[in-house]
């Protein structure tokens, strides 16, 4: 095996015949449009406005949520929403900065980026987790007997595999056979990384529905819609093509 193949992943030149490289200028701007103002055509960015769309869903559910805490009475359960906001905000935008990087410059730049966002968040969901199960001890209640608890020990364990494996692709990738044989891995680290984004956000949701969270606010809506609004922006920003499992 050759050295460069035992190098960092950002630090490698990409293959020429990369997939996700664009091979035209039609496929730069495949989300972006024309639009005549009266200073002359606009290009209109289609991807921005969908990640403006999931970003204003985060501030919601984020902001409701932080809303909430600043007017509750102070103890050691505060602390298990608040991480866990965290980790929804840095999980998220981590995703989102990551999915419409064209340029090898800003792939490399967004994958640094991309890496920083989930240690963060998998680090305050940790936090967040270490919190209620301390909680719960102090108080002698049973762990993990909700819908909720389980999704969330399910999460937490997904997000862990996937950024110790993510991490693995980018700075050890010979540990997977070489530089080429790890971007080649790419579309599954994808497609398992929408899966635990999926699962945290159902698992904050059933967050919403907790008794606790209930007697301080009951507007389910308000949690619905900001989800919406992060599903649709998220979604809107897949590109399929770079899912395909042979």
């Amino acid at each position: 095996m050759s050295s460069e193949e035992n190098q960092p992943l950002l630090s490698s030149p990409l293959p020429s015949d990369s997939s996700y490289l664009p091979t035209s200028r039609s496929d730069i701007r495949e989300d972006k449009f024309t639009l005549p103002t009266p200073v002359g055509p606009t290009y209109f960015d289609l991807g921005f406005m969908w990640f403006t769309v999931a970003t204003s869903g985060v501030i919601l559910f984020t902001g409701t949520l932080w809303w909430i805490l600043f007017q509750a009475n102070s103890s050691l359960f505060l602390l298990h929403p608040t991480c866990m906001s965290f980790a929804l905000v840095f999980v998220t935008e981590g995703v989102l900065l990551l999915q419409r990087t064209e340029t090898v410059e800003q792939k490399e730049e967004g994958a640094h980026t991309h890496k920083w966002f989930q240690i963060i968040g998998l680090i305050s969901a940790i936090c967040g987790f270490a919190v209620i199960v301390s909680n719960k001890a102090i108080h002698a209640k049973e762990h993990f007997y909700s819908a909720h608890g389980k999704a969330g020990l399910t999460t937490i364990i997904l997000l862990s595999i996937q950024a110790s494996f993510g991490l693995v692709m980018l700075v050890f990738p010979s540990a997977l056979g070489g530089v080429r044989q790890a971007k080649a891995m790419y579309k599954y680290h994808r497609l398992s990384g929408y899966l635990g984004l999926f699962l945290i956000w159902l698992t904050a949701l059933g967050g919403t529905q907790a008794n606790w969270t209930l007697s301080q606010f009951d507007h389910v809506w308000v949690w619905l819609l900001a989800i919406s609004l992060v599903a649709i922006g998220v979604g809107f920003r897949v590109r399929i093509n770079k899912m395909k499992i042979k």
